[in-house]
């Protein structure tokens, strides 16, 4: 490329910067003059025309000079060497290689295409680890190949690695916006973070880049992120900060809140409840009672199944039955499948819709007796109450949720429930009755929108400056029942099991303090008993 030519697309994308800088809120309209005043002389300097669009277009395509110094910047400090022309590891910066309009490098590196090729077999394997060495290594030899890298977010993703996946996807958007395997990934990685509106606008870019108004997973996709980043609007999301206080949800087999640990659910799958490999196991699946009633419903409702698939974890796990999750024909890659974690997927509201309880039984008269004094022996502030939750005359009705959890309700408010022989934790709505008759304990702002989005409560949303432990006696064990309120807020927004004591948690101030609960918005609050 001629290098004045070069010069002179720079000069543009930097006044393109520039107008961007006042439009996005970087820069305040105080600054607009010396702004046009900078932008005036760049174009004089450089003799190019800022008004000119198709030699913006040519200048900067359908990329802007932020987002391609966000490709320099995340590759950065690598060692990668590149196809075309000597490694610039010495540097701290990646070598770029020469690229095609399409983002892939003009002639591929034999090398890289090889490794690329193991990490697709991989891929259908379901060997995510080994899948994600192969891609690293074709990464290394093209580091901007947009293909590579969104294999390599797939891989990511699909051993719940969100962040790297994030990353990833992020990347080969840069190096190439028309890869829309890339945008879906990257709505994928950011829904699976809790970023519902990071991942609409994810898909809302591939839709864009698709045309003729979108493929139907891309506008699947779209709209299952719309409608959670508009219930997190609802539930007062949009006020909270980005603090690190807790892990992504998928990264293990249990997580707060929501439907309790479904890990041995998952592992049916291969997966250990980790979103690991292994195929389905059908016959399992099919024989477990939950997925027979699942199977009733969709039969008998069509317009559940496009629900089902506008939901991307879902839809990712559907093309990991029909593809194998792997890179597919070419290398190119199917989109990158593995089986979701299905304790994180019986959290989205999408899975809660289809999920029907097990038939009503009655609750004998002993056994409701003894629920009602285990109530009281577990919870004593509600022992004034305890007639009025459960009359002695009542009729309690027994449920069996997934996962051997079992729900106790009456007159179809669900009241308590249980996983295996772990103490009887309430719903959310007994907490909000009686709220004064629980252990307690305060999340600060930052940690709120994590744990709305089922991610695993950690230690430092607790020990922060908004956050609160009890103290002295109020002090709790590992293992007790605790509600979780949050900063600013009236109402608990999560219940659950400690998984370590209020004491350890003030000393370590870190780790995980519930990955087990029930949380505001989750299947088990959805949950509608006919």
């Amino acid at each position: 490329m001629d290098s004045q030519a070069s010069k002179k697309r720079l000069a543009l994308a930097i006044i393109d910067f520039l107008s961007n800088s006042l439009t996005d809120g970087t820069l305040t309209s105080e600054d607009k003059e010396s702004v046009e005043i900078a932008q005036s002389c760049i174009a004089d300097i450089f003799h190019v025309n800022a008004s000119d669009k198709a030699a913006m277009q040519d200048a900067i395509g359908n990329q802007s000079l932020l987002s391609i110094y966000g490709v320099y910047e995340k590759l950065k400090g690598k060692s990668t060497a590149s196809t075309s022309g000597p490694s610039s590891a010495n540097e701290a910066r990646p070598s770029t290689p020469s690229l095609s309009q399409d983002g892939a490098s003009k002639a591929p590196n034999p090398e890289a295409e090889a490794y690329k090729s193991k990490g697709n077999s991989a891929m259908r394997d379901k060997d995510y680890k080994t899948a994600i060495d192969f891609y690293s290594k074709a990464v290394n030899l093209a580091p901007t190949n947009p293909i590579y890298l969104s294999n390599r977010a797939a891989a990511y993703s699909a051993s719940s690695q969100h962040l790297e996946a994030q990353t990833d996807a992020e990347m080969a958007v840069a190096a190439d916006p028309k890869y829309t395997k890339a945008w879906s990934r990257l709505g994928l990685a950011r829904f699976a973070l809790g970023d519902a509106k990071g991942s609409m606008e994810a898909y809302q870019k591939g839709i864009e880049y698709e045309g003729n108004g979108g493929s139907e997973a891309m506008k699947r996709g779209f709209e299952t992120a719309k409608k959670r980043a508009e219930e997190e609007e609802r539930d007062g999301g949009d006020e909270m900060d980005t603090d690190d206080v807790g892990s992504p949800r998928g990264a293990g087999g249990a997580g707060a809140g929501g439907m309790p640990d479904l890990a041995s659910l998952a592992g049916m799958f291969g997966g250990g409840g980790r979103g690991g490999g292994g195929s389905p196991d059908l016959s399992s699946i099919m024989s477990n009672p939950m997925f027979a009633s699942m199977a009733q419903n969709l039969m008998s409702n069509p317009d559940m199944m496009n629900n089902i698939m506008s939901n991307p974890r879902l839809r990712q796990m559907a093309e990991s039955f029909g593809g194998g999750g792997g890179g597919g024909g070419g290398g190119e890659g199917r989109g990158g499948g593995g089986m979701p974690d299905l304790a994180s997927l019986m959290q989205d509201p999408n899975v809660a819709e289809i999920i029907s309880p097990g038939a009503k039984s009655k609750v004998k008269s002993s056994v409701q007796r003894a629920i009602r004094s285990k109530i009281v022996d577990t919870y004593p502030l509600l022992a004034p109450h305890i007639d009025e939750i459960i009359p002695k005359k009542s009729q309690l009705d027994l449920l069996k949720l997934p996962d051997r959890v079992t729900l106790y309700a009456l007159d179809n408010n669900p009241l308590f429930w249980q996983h295996m022989d772990d103490p009887l934790i309430p719903h959310l709505r007994v907490v909000h009755a009686f709220p004064t008759c629980f252990s307690r304990m305060r999340i600060d702002r930052g940690a709120i929108r994590f744990v709305l989005s089922g991610a695993t409560l950690m230690a430092p949303g607790l020990t922060s400056a908004g956050g609160r432990l009890p103290e002295g006696e109020a002090q709790l064990r590992e293992g007790d029942v605790a509600v979780v309120e949050a900063e600013g807020k009236e109402e608990a927004c999560l219940v659950g099991q400690l998984r370590m004591g209020t004491e350890e948690v003030k000393e370590k101030r870190k780790g995980v303090v519930v990955d087990t609960g029930h949380f505001l918005g989750d299947g088990l609050w959805r949950l509608v008993i006919d």
